[in-house]
């Protein structure tokens, strides 16, 4: 048990967020073997799953477009700010595991496939096949995968104010730029509110 659930309370659900990097399957082992924590990763393998050798993509591409929707795609060094249409799919999945692994059994997720409709000319269209151990089987749900991916452009907002430099993204984060980013953050909220109060 890490050393985070031992300082939230009972109710409390922690969900661990990760983007590619995170796509291996000692995460996902490890999480199953923890009470209330789950996992979000967005998946770098085309996976086989346990029944037929079917794949990962293939598995969510047949199935039906549940819903569209609109999310803010914020400016960066590669790409302008747009409004991203997405069409999203999602299903329940068995991922098989490595035989390096004592428990075999397959690791049972949920997949959210997105992927975003009339593309601007010029720009990468988003597509996202997340991974998560939450029960997706709600468009409300689904929704909230979606939202909780995105918090991963205000972490690396926060990142900036620690010094991380986007054109070095082959170099981690790291816990203490996180840190420096948030201290930052949290003088600036502070200026912020002390100007209120005088204005």
């Amino acid at each position: 048990m890490t050393e985070v659930e031992h300082q939230v309370s009972s109710s409390t659900h922690v969900i661990h967020i990760f983007d590619r990097e995170g796509d291996i399957t000692e995460v996902f082992d490890q999480i199953r073997q923890l009470q209330q924590t789950g996992v979000l990763v967005r998946a770098a393998h085309d996976r086989n799953l346990d029944q037929n050798s079917e794949r990962l993509w293939q598995k969510l591409e047949s199935q039906p477009v549940r819903f569209e929707q609109e999310i803010k795609v914020p400016e960066t060094g590669k790409r302008k700010a747009r409004i991203a249409k997405l069409a999203v799919r999602f299903s329940k999945v068995n991922l098989r595991v490595p035989y390096r692994f004592d428990n075999r059994d397959p690791l049972q997720v949920y997949a959210v496939y997105a992927t975003e409709i009339d593309c601007p000319e010029g720009e990468t269209p988003l597509e996202w096949m997340l991974l998560t151990t939450e029960v997706v089987e709600e468009l409300e749900t689904a929704l909230k995968i979606l939202r909780w991916y995105t918090y991963r452009w205000r972490i690396e907002s926060i990142a900036f104010l620690g010094g991380y430099l986007e054109h070095r993204r082959k170099s981690p984060i790291g816990i203490q730029v996180l840190w420096r980013g948030w201290s930052n953050l949290r003088d600036l909220c502070q200026g912020w509110l002390l100007a209120q109060i005088h204005t």
